[in-house]
């Protein structure tokens, strides 16, 4: 996906935003450090992605607005590859788990 091109990201979270979900598991962002703001527009309350130096791979999870997330605990791994998440949503419990593997030849 990639976030360092402002109008594909425009028109990335424009469609994100048209989808209507309540959480978004995205994978291939290609984020590098402190990029959280970039993956924040408006409508998202939550984001939660491992930082990672590489323009490759990386995951995040994205909460809409509308959803009561409360992080209990995350394992994330330093290459962006891997994010687990657990919490609560309206004192119910979650467990998130969010994995960028490529096609291995």
């Amino acid at each position: 996906m990639g976030f360092g091109n402002n109008i594909k990201c425009g028109k990335v979270f424009s469609h994100l935003n048209s989808l209507k979900s309540d959480i978004l598991f995205l994978q291939e962002t290609h984020n590098i450090k402190n990029t959280e703001h970039i993956l924040k527009p408006r409508w998202i309350s939550h984001v939660y992605h491992p930082p990672f130096t590489s323009r490759a791979m990386g995951v995040a999870f994205l909460f809409c607005n509308s959803i009561p997330f409360l992080l209990k605990s995350k394992i994330i791994v330093s290459n962006g590859r891997f994010i687990l998440i657990s919490g609560q949503i309206s004192s119910f419990p979650i467990t998130l788990l969010n994995i960028y593997c490529p096609k291995l030849n």
